[in-house]
């Protein structure tokens, strides 16, 4: 499963890199498939470079980085009651069309 503990905030950061490439190594699941977002806690300037991490290593286009998007998310109170108030992750959700 994803989840883990790791010793450095470096090290964990990598693991959520590498939880990810590992999802999307599967024939089952493809970059293109999915719309991305990285979401912070307390420091937006740690969101800002582990965006940069995250569009430096993987083959994607964050959502709040497409020209003109407003889109942002910042990981909220009930989630940081279980995580700590500097909370940093990576969301996806599968496209769909509209019927």
């Amino acid at each position: 499963g994803i989840g883990g503990i790791s010793r450095t905030r470096k090290r964990s950061l990598d693991d959520v890199l590498n939880y990810t490439e590992k999802f999307f190594s599967s024939a089952d699941h493809n970059f293109e498939d999915y719309l991305f977002t990285v979401g912070h806690g307390y420091d937006a300037e740690e969101g800002k470079s582990f965006r940069d991490m995250v569009c430096d290593r993987l083959p994607l286009e964050l959502m709040e980085r497409k020209e003109g998007s407003d889109f942002s998310i910042d990981i909220g109170a009930i989630t940081a009651v279980h995580t700590g108030p500097h909370a940093l992750g990576i969301g996806f959700v599968k496209k769909y069309e509209l019927l």
